[in-house]
């Protein structure tokens, strides 16, 4: 049994702060660090009281929605600290050493906080009710009760069902369903890669990632991945999935993702294959190109599509001193974004600041002649700022 300390044994706070109805329309941010604070406290009591730490994580989700029910969520702000906390929190409540009866207790409370959710804040709950339960006798408590009275969520049935092991009843089952959503035919793939079915696998995925939203399809592509993965095939994995698999908010932390799962991997070959896979956008893979020192290729990728400006601005400043010549590359790209119109709420002193820049470390780089050549080019064609930027090449001629 841990030993309890003050920490362990302390009041909870975060139930003072979760009062029914406590927030307004506008109170998003605020409810959402709130969220986050509970979470924390949450988590240090488990370091040292698992079991209290369960019950409170019950207690806050219990509390939740009627606290938050009146907030615009519009931002998602408020919606993301959620769903962020509830995946947070299952662990605490899965993996604390509570006696199967203590445990069922706790699952109802949150099966009823969940059943009057009118909004949908706590939709992730039945998804990952197996790993709530987590013990055989939880889990069968739950599987005799939704085939004997009510299947009242059929993500939690089959999540339990696959945790059981009952890997030929789940593909017999969701075989009539097919084709279907991919929170619901996950688990008749993943019972087919457990029986070593894999071609039978990776058909039922792949149904659902090709009939799958953008924003959806990382999932079947996360499992589809590792399946190749398993088999040994990483090349076929990398060509195939990788990419839906691994895509993040930004194009650097998609590199990031892919090049720590596939080490043996060039970060070159890395960078070839996401810009092949988006024409027209390989520019926005600038700041990866540049993170791992391939700067002659971040220079080819800024002046191949569109780039953030305010990046190669940037990344011109940073390289000054130690490698001019790819920083006077990088400024002209800037400039030559900026001139052909691209850019967000542009200033005609971003564009003075990018060309001030070009100039001086084209004056380093002894092309002074050769930027103002390039840069009259550029003015004469340009659809946005071209009679500013004349008038920049006049002053500084």
């Amino acid at each position: 049994m841990p030993k309890k300390t003050a920490i362990s044994t302390r009041k909870w706070t975060f139930p003072a702060r979760f009062r029914k109805g406590m927030y307004s329309w506008k109170g998003s941010q605020k409810a959402a660090v709130r969220v986050k604070e509970a979470v924390s406290e949450i988590k240090a009591v488990a370091r040292r009281d698992p079991e209290r730490a369960a019950e409170g994580a019950v207690r806050f989700v219990e509390q939740l929605v009627p606290a938050i029910e009146h907030i615009d969520t519009s931002s998602g702000t408020l919606g993301t600290a959620v769903n962020n906390a509830i995946w947070a929190l299952v662990p605490v409540i899965g993996k604390a050493p509570l006696a199967s009866p203590k445990r069922v207790d706790l699952l109802e409370r949150l099966r009823n906080a969940w059943r009057s959710d009118d909004y949908g804040f706590l939709d992730p709950i039945p998804a990952c009710w197996a790993e709530l339960c987590a013990d055989e006798e939880t889990l069968l408590h739950y599987v005799n009760e939704m085939e004997q009275f009510e299947l009242w969520d059929r993500r939690a049935y089959f999540g339990c069902l696959f945790a059981l092991g009952r890997f030929p009843q789940l593909v017999a089952l969701l075989e009539r369903e097919r084709p279907s959503s991919w929170d619901i035919q996950q688990w008749g793939a993943r019972a087919l890669a457990e029986m070593r079915q894999y071609e039978e696998a990776r058909e039922w995925a792949e149904e659902c990632l090709y009939n799958a939203y953008e924003w959806d399809k990382a999932s079947p592509a996360g499992f589809l991945e590792e399946l190749l993965l398993r088999q040994g095939l990483p090349d076929t994995a990398f060509t195939e999935f990788a990419i839906p698999a691994n895509w993040k908010t930004t194009r650097l932390a998609t590199f990031r993702a892919i090049q720590k799962k596939y080490p043996a991997i060039e970060a070159d070959d890395i960078l070839d294959h996401l810009a092949a896979h988006t024409p027209g956008e390989e520019g926005k893979w600038f700041a990866a190109a540049k993170s791992v020192g391939l700067l002659e290729r971040a220079a080819e990728l800024a002046e191949t599509s569109p780039t953030d400006f305010k990046t190669l601005l940037r990344a011109a400043r940073d390289f000054a001193d130690t490698d001019p010549h790819f920083a006077s590359r990088v400024a002209y790209a800037a400039l030559h974004w900026l001139a052909a119109g691209y850019g967000y709420d542009v200033l005609p002193t971003d564009v003075t600041r990018t060309f001030a820049l070009g100039l001086e470390l084209a004056a380093r780089t002894d092309s002074l002649p050769t930027f103002l050549t390039r840069v009259d080019a550029l003015a004469e064609a340009a659809p946005a700022w071209g009679a500013h930027l004349k008038d920049l090449i006049q002053t500084a001629s």
